[in-house]
C-alpha cells in the first residue's frame, strides 16, 4: 500500500509537527471558538506526530490478522482505521 502523506518520522516542536525541516501540521487552531490548553495542544501534536508510525503499525498488524483471523472485529477495525487515514 502506498500513501501520499509526508514521509515520517514526524516530530513535535511546540504545537508544530515537522518532518525534517518541513512543517507538516500545527496542533493549534487560532480561529477556533474553543481555546485549547497548552497541555491539550501538546497532546494533540504528539498524536499527530505519531500518525505515520501508527499507520505503518496498523498496516503490518492487518497483514497478520488477515492471514490468521480475516473476519475478526480487530481486522475490521484495522481496515477502517487504515481507510480513514489514507482516504480509501
Amino acid at each position: 500500500m502506498t500513501t501520499t502523506h509526508t514521509p515520517g518520522p514526524w516530530r513535535v516542536t511546540g504545537p508544530n509537527i515537522r518532518a525534517g525541516d518541513a512543517l507538516v501540521a500545527v496542533a493549534e487552531n487560532l480561529w477556533a471558538d474553543m481555546v485549547c490548553s497548552e497541555e491539550e495542544k501538546t497532546a494533540n501534536a504528539r498524536l499527530i506526530a505519531a500518525a505515520p508510525d501508527l499507520l505503518a503499525a496498523a498496516i503490518d498488524a492487518l497483514e497478520t490478522f488477515e492471514r490468521r483471523f480475516p473476519d475478526s472485529p480487530t481486522a475490521h477495525d484495522l481496515r477502517a482505521a487504515i481507510a480513514k487515514a489514507t482516504g480509501a
